[in-house]
């Protein structure tokens, strides 16, 4: 059984796994060792919706059986990394494609050691980005559920997707996109001016046909934007003490303050925290980007930003309906 889960929100590359990795250290939290999307995506992928998206219908209900199965799966795949001191997890050790099969499988023994101390009731920690556009249904299945949104400042997001967009992986001979792995085989139909991947990265919300004939920097800027319209738009209809506001910046100046509000705003004991995670945050999920092409970015990004009106993509998908 789940009981009153602790569901992180947050546009892509927002921040969302840092602070998952920060709130991971309480005793008291379990997760699943990667994002939710095998378990998500089997009744609300893209496909089966009438508009492909993450967003499913806004007439869309979850069954009283899908609902049960799903929690189901939460809970049997739900681990407990603080229950593992000698194996803390630190992702600034392990970088590189190689090193990343590495984590996941030392999460996964941590897993397995932690499942056998699972208690019947637990309190679930759960981070997914493309949750941003569904929290409506997230608060369906967990109705005790307590949010937390984090949102980072416009250019420094947007540039972080773009250069995530653009990271490769190679493995032996071949490569692949870094963050397509979750993504989705559309990009030709948008025909991107200076993008010429296969798959889409990241979450996908719905107008996203408007995009066509863009840049990448366009859809970047439509995710961040996107993610934050509908964050907005579903958790303002639910009671107020169930939904926690958080910077990405005070998270990064004030680690140990922000870890310490979101305690108190979920009803964690201090106590069963392991506060030695917030004395060095490690780097997570970064791209190596030279500090001049960075700023080149971040000017290019606030010019368009000057443009921008997400309404306008709104309107052109629905036109291209």
């Amino acid at each position: 059984m789940i009981k009153a889960p602790l569901i992180l929100l947050g546009a892509p590359r927002s921040g969302t796994t840092l602070l998952f990795r920060a709130l991971s250290q309480h005793r008291e939290l379990w997760h699943l060792v990667a994002e939710s999307h095998r378990i998500l995506e089997g009744p609300w992928h893209p496909k089966r919706f009438s508009r492909f998206s993450n967003r499913p219908p806004e007439n869309y209900q979850l069954t009283e059986a899908t609902r049960v199965g799903l929690r189901a799966d939460f809970y049997r795949g739900a681990v407990n990394y603080a229950s593992a001191q000698s194996w803390k997890l630190r992702a600034d050790f392990y970088r590189g494609p190689g090193q990343r099969y590495l984590n996941r499988a030392v999460a996964e023994g941590i897993g397995r050691y932690s499942r056998g101390r699972k208690p019947a009731s637990i309190r679930l920690l759960e981070k997914t980005p493309k949750n941003a556009v569904r929290a409506k249904w997230m608060n369906a299945l967990f109705p005790k559920a307590r949010f937390v949104r984090l949102v980072r400042e416009a250019v420094p997001n947007i540039s972080s997707l773009y250069y995530g967009w653009k990271a490769n992986d190679t493995l032996g001979k071949g490569r692949r996109g870094r963050y397509s792995k979750s993504g989705y085989p559309i990009m030709t139909q948008l025909g991107l001016r200076d993008f010429g991947g296969s798959h889409w990265s990241f979450v996908l919300p719905p107008h996203w046909e408007g995009l066509r004939g863009g840049e990448l920097l366009d859809v970047c800027a439509f995710q961040y934007f996107s993610s934050n319209y509908w964050m907005e738009r579903d958790l303002t209809a639910l009671l107020p003490e169930r939904c926690l506001n958080i910077a990405y910046e005070d998270l990064i100046q004030q680690p140990l303050a922000t870890v310490e509000r979101i305690l108190d705003f979920a009803g964690l004991s201090p106590a069963a925290y392991d506060y030695r995670y917030l004395k060095s945050l490690p780097r997570i999920n970064s791209v190596t980007v030279s500090e001049a092409e960075k700023k080149q970015t971040f000017l290019e990004i606030e010019r368009k930003l000057k443009t921008f009106a997400l309404d306008t993509f709104f309107q052109t998908a629905e036109a291209r309906k």
